[in-house]
């Protein structure tokens, strides 16, 4: 099993954390690193499952999916407790027929703990996959044990420490010394538990049935060698070990050399000694332009960050729906939805701030106190309108006054800002499995715990009344079948990043995917109107899966448009022989597409 010391190392080599991160980290008490380090928000739990799972090249179990796991009794039974406590791991499922059993352990790669199963289970093959130290811990509680609070004082450990967490954050803005600005260079798979303990393996996988196969995901590790990680690591001085694969060896990717802050600030860039403001001369910054380019790098920092993905630019599009209704328009609309994009920037992610969350815990917020003004912080030189930064700087503002900073109240606090607070509460709700309830709401409920805020004076009720219109039509057009679906199918996410703003704008839901496998997963259990997709696509391309997708009698007729950087004249020919309603060739104007899109959806109904 790999030590804290040898993880520490790797995680700083890869730049996922920086020495002072982890110092505080190890300093921290109460459980491991990998817990030390969640809680003190210097890396995120997906993060450090995905630079695992790399690394056993195996897939994982998220604690969220662990909190929610369905384990018949007789599959624990296969395994007593002691031993589970011991070793730190936890049976999920049990294939009868293949008498297979699959776990979830902290080393997938212990073939020592694979024989002690098999020989305590009595089962002729194991599976193991990868969890985290403290979730399996809290799994054995709450299954072994029946302590249905096992995880909520689980996630009550991981949030309590926001002294350390803001000590954390603030070197990350200010701490120029640490070496940083690594990123993690590969992917990583995931298991979800179904309800009936069926693991489903990562999203692409049943897909890649429907597709008639030819893509195999890696398979957990069930056999070779045991490979001790810190003595590997030593022995490799420094560098990531090699895992054995049917294939052969990999090797992790080494971090790129001269990647550090210092480097960076050696560098020769010419300096302009006062920069424009942004509109302060008509004519000389589009302002429009800068709006839409910094909602495509927000939601490119947002991307893979589960529920927050895509966060702001729903926020965003809410909140222009609401100032529409008000007549808002010209520069304050702009100003409006630049604000909106920014209002999170450079926030801890969890847990996420707004005003709901601001009442329910104290923790978050004397968090908020300490970063409500962040996102101007970091954006200080671009010298914006002085409309956004008291719009981004008063989002915590409650209508009574005692919201954060706590400066303004009522109708002194922007109209923006009031649309923003609303907005985000009502998105975090909808979409944070981890808000202060608990749980997701559905709209409607999600609308009605705002409306019960607003009666402690925490939103303004003419805002709450705009939202609760907003919802309601969109739910009544959804029911309808008023807003069409599309399906976009893109493996580069710049590309997609503007498209799927401009489709979300135009009143479109819009259900993005990087492989077909995935995409075969939507289109059969989702409601698709019409599909938008690239060619160089995997386990296969454009042209394969439209093939795929005309000889299924249940999408045979679906609407289907090429958005492609292949612009021979031989593909295009054959995007129109296998179907497709329209070849269209990167680069391409996304107004242009959205106008095609719009007259295809009506010409159909």
């Amino acid at each position: 099993m790999f030590d804290d010391q040898w993880l520490a190392a790797q995680l700083k080599a890869r730049g996922l954390a920086t020495q002072a991160q982890l110092d505080a980290a190890q300093r921290r008490e109460g459980g491991d690193l990998t817990q030390n380090l969640v809680a003190t928000g210097a890396v995120q739990e997906a993060d450090l499952l995905k630079f695992l799972g790399l690394l056993f090249q195996t897939r994982y179990v998220t604690t969220e999916k662990l909190s929610s796991a369905k384990i018949p009794q007789w599959v624990l039974d296969l395994l007593p407790l002691k031993l589970c406590e011991e070793n730190i791991l936890l049976p999920v499922r049990c294939d009868k027929q293949k008498s297979e059993l699959s776990i979830v352990a902290v080393d997938p790669s212990d073939q020592g703990l694979r024989e002690l199963v098999l020989r305590t289970s009595g089962v002729k093959e194991v599976k193991t996959y990868l969890g985290l130290r403290y979730a399996i811990e809290a799994a054995i509680r709450r299954y072994y044990k029946g302590d249905i609070h096992a995880f909520a004082r689980m996630d009550q450990s991981l949030r309590q420490n926001y002294t350390e967490l803001m000590s954390i954050y603030e070197q990350r803005l200010i701490d120029f010394d640490q070496e940083d600005a690594g990123q993690l260079q590969a992917g990583g798979g995931g298991i979800a538990l179904s309800a009936d303990d069926t693991p489903l393996e990562i999203t692409h996988d049943p897909a890649a049935a429907a597709l008639g196969g030819g893509y195999e995901p890696a398979a957990p590790i069930v056999t070779g060698p045991h490979q001790t990680m810190p003595q590997q690591a030593r022995a490799s001085s420094g560098g990531l070990p090699a895992v054995s694969t049917k294939s052969g060896a990999i090797r992790l990717p080494q971090p790129p050399p001269n990647a550090d802050l210092e480097s960076l600030m050696r560098a020769q860039v010419p300096r302009t000694p006062t920069p424009p403001q942004l509109g302060a001369r008509p004519g000389e910054v589009d302002l429009e332009s800068f709006v839409q380019t910094v909602g495509v790098l927000v939601s490119l920092i947002e991307s893979g960050q589960g529920w927050r993905q895509g966060h702001s630019a729903e926020v965003t599009r809410l909140a222009t729906l609401l100032a529409e209704r008000v007549g808002l328009d010209g520069e304050g609309m702009l100003s409006l939805r630049l604000a909106a994009y920014l209002h999170d920037l450079g926030k801890p992610p969890d847990p996420h701030l707004t005003l709901l969350t601001l009442e329910a815990m104290s923790e978050a917020r004397g968090l908020a106190s300490k970063v409500f003004a962040t996102p101007m912080k970091l954006l200080e030189v671009a010298r914006l309108p002085a409309e956004v930064e008291r719009t981004v700087t008063s989002v915590y503002e409650r209508i009574d006054g005692h919201g954060v900073p706590g400066k303004r109240f009522g109708r002194e606090i922007p109209l923006g800002a009031r649309l923003i607070g609303v907005v985000d509460a009502y998105v975090d709700l909808t979409s944070n499995p981890r808000t202060p309830g608990g749980r997701t709401e559905d709209p409607e409920a999600a609308v009605q715990r705002i409306r019960e805020a607003t009666g402690r004076k925490l939103f303004d009720p003419d805002v709450v009344n705009l939202l609760q219109q907003v919802i309601a039509e969109s739910v009544r057009q959804r029911l309808l079948g008023g807003r069409a679906n599309v399906l976009l199918i893109d493996s580069d996410l710049g590309s997609t990043t503007v498209l799927e703003q401009k489709l979300s704008y135009a009143g479109y839901e819009v259900r993005v995917v990087r492989t077909t496998a995935e995409a075969a997963l939507v289109v059969l259990s989702e409601k698709v109107d019409l599909i938008l997709s690239e060619v160089r696509l995997e386990p296969v391309d454009g042209f394969v899966f439209l093939e795929r997708l005309r000889a299924d009698p249940r999408t045979q007729a679906l609407p289907f448009i090429f958005v492609s950087e292949r612009a021979d004249a031989e593909d295009v020919n054959r995007g129109f022989e296998l179907g497709a309603l329209d070849y269209i060739v990167k680069p391409f104007t996304p107004e242009v597409l959205v106008a095609k899109l719009k007259r295809v959806l009506e010409q159909r109904r």
